[in-house]
């Protein structure tokens, strides 16, 4: 970790106090993107577990937290009805979350609550789970991705724009976030942050967060298990990636992935990235091939098999015409 860069935050906080009434976009447009060297800043080193959060990250990520939860709740107050706010609550939900995902309601709060609360919920995965981590330099936090996440919210209308905004995975998901990225390398020190990905505060593309091996209980940035070697759902030191290989009964066996045009099963087949096997349970048009993800105005069966992904984006504009993906029928305005 000697050489990685990290972004410095502590002009955002400097800013912050004088963003007022339009928030963290103002804040993050003052300050930028300015970086710093680890190699400078002895308390970020990531092989140190002792480092201290410095006030201005965790205020600068709170923060975010308390816009980004008002732009989200201004937006569902006025373009979503009772069951589409519900809808967009099941992510936050404890019962549709790993066990080890931070979120935890246990149903979706009442409007007047649901700044107060989503905050709360943001908080639990971004300060306490991924900030300190930025701290230890193992993720970076990205200003500009941030300021445009919020910016996306604030433009959009409702209808298609505000859905593909509330669902965007480069703003919210776990795995595919670009605010919040994972970055410790192979052989750096890490922790199991317990954030529902696996792979701790490791480059997932990389490998994951599993023992070093050596009898102890420090913990390294170790690569994925390849096909054909051990593997143990139990040993942190054997994990496949599930991605390209999932354990069988003793090694990482390669996923099967059919390409564009193969026949595939639905209920077994996995078909390559960017595609997904035409053969879905009640779908009398099924070609039972691995199709190309559909385009946004092209018929569909399922919201899953539409590029643009968001509740109802594959429905139909009236009650009785064709389904297509990229519909404007999930939060269209009271």
């Amino acid at each position: 970790m000697k050489n990685r860069r990290v972004f410095a935050f502590g002009c955002l906080l400097a800013a912050s106090s004088t963003a007022g009434a339009v928030g963290l976009s103002a804040t993050l447009t003052a300050c930028g993107t300015t970086t710093t060297d680890v190699a400078a800043t002895a308390p970020l080193d990531a092989g140190s577990e002792a480092s201290v959060e410095p006030t201005d990250i965790v205020s600068v990520v709170k923060k975010y937290d308390g816009d980004m939860a008002k732009a989200i709740c201004a937006k569902l107050a006025s373009c979503c009805n009772t069951s589409e706010y519900a809808i967009f609550f099941d992510n936050y939900l404890k019962t549709k979350n790993d066990d080890n995902a931070p979120f935890d309601l246990e149903k979706a709060p009442p409007p007047q609550a649901c700044e107060r609360l989503l905050t709360e919920q943001l908080h639990k995965r971004n300060v306490a789970k991924w900030t300190p981590s930025v701290t230890r330099g193992r993720m970076k936090f990205d200003p500009a991705k941030a300021k445009s996440c919020l910016d996306a919210l604030a433009t959009a209308t409702c209808g298609t724009p505000i859905a593909k905004a509330l669902y965007d995975v480069s703003c919210f998901d776990l795995r595919d976030n670009e605010v919040f990225t994972k970055i410790a390398p192979l052989g750096a020190s890490c922790q199991d942050i317990a954030d529902g990905t696996y792979s701790g505060e490791c480059n997932r593309a990389e490998g994951y967060c599993g023992e070093a091996g050596d009898g102890g209980t420090v913990m390294v940035c170790r690569p994925w298990q390849k096909a054909g070697e051990d593997c143990q759902f139990s040993d942190p030191r054997r994990f496949c990636d599930q991605v390209t290989t999932r354990c069988g009964t003793s090694t990482c066996a390669p996923v099967s992935q059919k390409k564009i045009g193969e026949a595939c099963s639905f209920a077994s087949d996995s078909c390559e990235r960017g595609s997904f096997c035409d053969g879905a349970v009640g779908n009398d048009a099924a070609t039972n091939l691995c199709v190309a993800m559909r385009e946004d105005g092209a018929k569909c069966f399922k919201d899953d098999e539409c590029k643009s992904a968001y509740a109802y984006t594959c429905s139909s504009a009236t009650p009785t015409g064709p389904k297509t993906c990229g519909s404007a029928r999930f939060c269209v305005g009271k």
